[in-house]
């Protein structure tokens, strides 16, 4: 404990530190969890556990990985190459060399059908063949592109090209790829842009507000009196 007084007895081989309010151990060839009084709240049979997150954890037997809960029940059966922590009711897995995105009850909400899957806000972002896909945190295509896509603000940032365009969080285009480089202004609904290596500032319909004529443009903030940029 903080005061430095043994809290559970030094019984364990192997032990870890606690997370979500359980800690792994072994003794010997048993193993599993136990809560914050030493008490065993379930004992394992599989090869590898990690920590809980997000109310589950990810474990293998004979080299494939699923999840349980905190009670120690299988709720996603063993049956991917791989499989990362959930987050905010997500988690990464793979299967025959490609990644997808499941839920906690197993559904595959995006397929593991892509070279490289990673979670970024309330979207979901992969990649295969030199094409990325974005997908809502319900497994909904918002948008394919042949380029980079990342999110701003909310908002979807995308490449053609090496061309910027603008999406909504519906995956509704915004902006058409014709800029250098965009960061929008999410509160105005407003976009810094570069166009032919100046920087100026579009809406969302692509009506200039402010002239591609700077060096640089930064955007300061709100007052009392509107929109505070340098430039």
């Amino acid at each position: 404990g903080k005061d430095g007084k043994t809290k559970i007895p030094f019984l364990f081989d192997e032990a870890s530190s606690f997370s979500e309010g359980l800690a792994y151990f072994s003794i010997g060839k048993e193993s599993g969890f136990i809560d914050q009084e030493g008490q065993v709240v379930f004992k394992l049979d599989c090869d590898s556990v990690s920590a809980f997150q997000d109310g589950l954890a990810y474990f293998s037997k004979d080299g494939q990985y699923g999840y349980l809960d905190q009670t120690g029940r299988i709720v996603i059966a063993p049956v991917y190459e791989d499989a990362g922590y959930f987050e905010n009711g997500l988690a990464r897995v793979m299967r025959d060399g490609y990644f997808g995105v499941i839920d906690k009850t197993g559904t595959e909400l995006v397929k593991p059908v892509y070279d490289s899957v990673r979670m970024k806000g309330d979207y979901i972002i992969a990649e295969k063949e030199e094409r990325t896909y974005c997908f809502d945190k319900v497994g909904k295509l918002l948008l394919e592109e042949p380029g980079r896509i990342y999110e701003w603000e909310g908002l979807l940032c995308f490449a053609v090209d090496d061309q910027y365009g603008l999406a909504d969080s519906a995956g509704n285009v915004l902006l058409e790829p014709i800029y250098n480089w965009i960061i929008p202004m999410a509160e105005e609904e407003l976009v810094i842009a570069n166009k032919d290596g100046y920087w100026g500032i579009t809406d969302y319909n692509g009506k200039t507000e402010v002239p591609f004529f700077y060096d640089q443009i930064r955007y300061d903030g709100t007052t009392e009196h509107g929109i505070l940029i340098s430039v």
